[in-house]
């Protein structure tokens, strides 16, 4: 891989530094999109193009590159063992954020891989697949529950704000395909089902 590296660096004229701030920028926001910002746009196109060796760098990591050139985005996977390492509520989330995006999809309902939806549809069917009816009074903990995800390009949250709940409306990436994919809902739908079971068995006894 370092050869293949160097190889790059000597043949193309890339500054090391601009692959090690490639690497550091995924890292800490998982997706990067074309049609995001200026650092965006160089980390795509520079890991578009050279997508081999930057596979190898992310594997030392225990993680798997993405590259969509449908929709013009890169990111990476974590190792399976990762998957539920982030809070239940946000695994929920994701979830229903894809539940969401797959009917919108066959719906017609998208532009360019994206998803417009509002607060009051996301917490319609959240409330329905997991039963959280907290959220009838806690919008703003719900928010926050968000903004993780915003920061990894899973989904972007508008500046216009739903009048009945005050949440902004969100858009949902197409990202959202490669992080809760087949595998990953099935175990959410599991561990959604295990705790219904457990809630029903301590209501009984």
């Amino acid at each position: 891989m370092f050869r293949e590296v160097n190889t790059i660096i000597e043949n193309q004229g890339i500054d090391f530094n601009d692959i090690a701030d490639a690497n550091s920028h995924l890292l800490k926001y998982q997706f990067a999109f074309r049609s995001g910002n200026a650092t965006d746009r160089k980390v795509f196109d520079l890991i578009a193009a050279h997508s081999a060796m930057f596979e190898n760098i992310f594997s030392l990591f225990g993680f798997q590159l993405v590259v969509n050139n449908e929709y013009s985005y890169v990111g990476y996977l974590p190792d399976k063992r990762r998957y539920f390492q982030i809070p239940r509520e946000q695994t929920n989330i994701l979830l229903v954020l894809r539940i969401i995006y797959h009917r919108e999809r066959v719906s017609g309902n998208s532009d360019d891989g994206i998803v417009l939806i509002t607060g009051s549809q996301l917490i319609e069917v959240y409330k329905d697949q997991t039963g959280g009816d907290e959220l009838d009074t806690n919008y703003s903990t719900f928010e926050s529950m968000l903004k993780p995800l915003a920061d990894k390009r899973i989904i972007k949250l508008d500046k216009e704000r739903e009048v009945e709940t005050n949440l902004p409306n969100i858009f949902i990436m197409p990202s959202i395909q490669d992080i809760a994919n087949e595998e990953f809902a099935q175990g959410v739908l599991e561990q959604i089902a295990n705790l219904k079971k457990e809630a029903g068995d301590s209501d009984e006894a």
